[in-house]
């Protein structure tokens, strides 16, 4: 849990809080921010600033760690800095919200470090794009509704349940973005907002303590994660042929793919071009 040195109480519940007291921030531009996320091992707390022209997400990391912090495009926060933190409670916008609950606790400095590192050094058109890679997200879903009945290693299971949480969490980002640019009472947008909110509770489901009960929490997720996966592309109107590969355009025939789908056990689920209904999807 993020604790903090509280200095002033705003009438929303946002708080001022000292850094460099129970932890120091690491003030990272959001699209350099969400992929990190999917490199760290554990992340921790992350609070998501919403209001400059380039958002920004904040990393909680060990007080004392950042003194001789060297990463381009973030900013370290420690002693003399303050912190603007939102309600323990608030996970979605308007205003500041916690993309990854305080309960998460800190992210490990060298982690975070590695995770930045590896991204910044490389030449500029090597660098992940600012967009969920939705493609890849459903094709790892495979492994969480294959046709094997045998229960996988803990390990295994283990490593798919870091990939979902990380996949969940981008896209419930991505997701809210794109549902607070439509128009109030727009209908996909509560529609995908209602899957946003049922995807934050699986997030926060304790681990099981057998391998067939953490395999089904597991798969909640995926199905969380697979129907983000179609909000997103609603409402960005770029629908993917699950077949080709390529985008759907608007004056394209399509049709839904539905050999599974996210509330029914989905391996994969979403749209494909009427050409392509004959052929086998990629895994």
């Amino acid at each position: 849990m993020i604790s903090d040195s509280v200095e002033m109480v705003n009438a929303d519940g946002t708080r001022l809080a000292a850094a460099g007291v129970a932890w120091d921030v690491v003030k990272i531009r959001r699209h350099l921010a969400v992929r990190a996320i999917e490199r760290i091992p554990e992340p921790g707390a992350v609070a998501v600033d919403p209001w400059p022209v380039e958002p920004a997400l904040y990393f909680f990391v060990p007080a004392g760690s950042t003194g001789d912090w060297d990463v381009p495009e973030t900013t370290a926060l420690g002693l003399d800095s303050h912190v603007v933190l939102p309600p323990d409670s608030k996970e979605a916008p308007p205003g500041p919200y916690w993309l990854i609950s305080p309960r998460r606790g800190l992210t490990s400095t060298s982690a975070l470090h590695q995770a930045l590192t590896s991204m910044v050094n490389c030449a500029p058109g090597q660098r992940d794009q600012r967009s969920p890679d939705v493609r890849t997200m459903r094709a790892a879903s495979a492994e969480l509704f294959g046709d094997d009945k045998m229960l996988p290693r803990w390990e295994t299971v283990q490593a798919l349940a870091h990939l979902m949480r990380n996949h969940v969490t981008l896209l419930i980002l991505a997701v809210e973005d794109l549902a607070v640019q439509r128009p109030i009472g727009d209908v996909r947008a509560q529609s995908a907002m209602a899957s946003v909110d049922e995807a934050r509770r699986h997030l926060d489901e304790i681990e099981a303590i057998d391998v067939g009960g953490e395999v089904r929490r597991v798969e909640r997720l995926g199905r969380c994660m697979l129907a983000l996966c179609d909000h997103f592309e609603a409402l960005n109107g770029q629908l993917m042929c699950l077949v080709c590969g390529e985008h759907i355009k608007d004056e394209e025939e399509s049709v839904s793919y539905d050999k599974v789908s996210p509330s029914g056990g989905a391996a994969t689920a979403g749209r494909i071009h009427v050409g392509c209904a004959n052929k086998t999807p990629h895994s």
